[in-house]
């Protein structure tokens, strides 16, 4: 009886260490059909993405050739591409219902920021992610299959610093002579996204894109401004980039 039971004892921690080893092994894979799954839900506009590689060891990985769609009613094919994310995950913070990355870093990602009767489509998208957290209560008791949770709880994060360097800008506006303005963005760092590096209560997957898109929506909207290209090409696209910089956001 007892070597039974031993005999049974030892199947169950190899099925367990099969598993273990399989979600693991298979991480890359999940995250990446998260993102491609997920991502449209929260964006609103397509979401592609070519390989996802995270070490569970030293929790760094590095997510490659993401492709953001485009707004219906928009001309361009994608709103942003970008070659190679590389972030720095606290990786005993992976099973947690708090994940904590240290680090998330954009490298030279290119936006087109298209004006359509006054309004962005980086603007839209910012829309898109408002009303989702809307329309999911805010990050709040939401349920299976909301794009921030997997069975039961939402997952929730805490970024140390994100960081968008050597960003690659094209402002199109009809209303433009010459039709765009093209400029490298002065790199930006938020801080302390979801709270303190020692603790703090998280943000959701959505609220933690919008804070990152309503930063870039302002430094592309004032650096397109005080371009010099602009008055090259012509008042009415100037002052049309005026208002949306004044836009009341929320």
């Amino acid at each position: 009886m007892m070597r039974k039971s031993l005999l049974v004892l030892g199947v169950l921690l190899l099925l367990a260490g099969g598993a273990a080893w399989w979600f693991f092994s298979s991480l890359d894979h999940l995250v990446k059909g998260a993102l491609e799954h997920y991502g449209p839900q929260v964006l609103g506009v397509s979401v592609a993405v070519g390989s996802v590689e995270i070490s569970t060891k030293n929790g760094r990985g590095v997510v490659r050739d993401v492709l953001i769609g485009n707004p219906s009613g928009y001309s361009g094919t994608h709103a942003l591409t970008v070659g190679e994310v590389t972030l720095a995950l606290d990786a005993s913070t992976l099973g947690s219902d708090v994940v904590v990355i240290r680090e998330i870093s954009v490298s030279a990602p290119s936006i087109q920021y298209e004006l359509v009767g006054g309004t962005a489509n980086l603007e839209v998208i910012q829309k898109n992610i408002e009303r989702h957290l809307a329309e999911a209560g805010g990050g709040k008791n939401r349920g299976a299959g909301s794009a921030d949770t997997g069975p039961g709880k939402a997952r929730r994060y805490i970024i140390h610093a994100a960081n968008i360097r050597n960003a690659q800008v094209r402002v199109s506006n009809p209303l433009l002579k010459g039709g765009s303005l093209d400029f490298t963005l002065p790199d930006l760092t938020l801080r302390r996204i979801g709270g303190d590096p020692s603790g703090g209560p998280g943000v959701t997957g959505g609220e933690a894109a919008g804070i990152i898109t309503q930063a870039l929506l302002v430094r592309i909207a004032a650096k397109a401004l005080t371009s010099g290209q602009i008055l090259e090409r012509g008042v009415d696209g100037a002052l049309d980039m005026l208002k949306e910089i004044l836009k009341p956001r929320h």
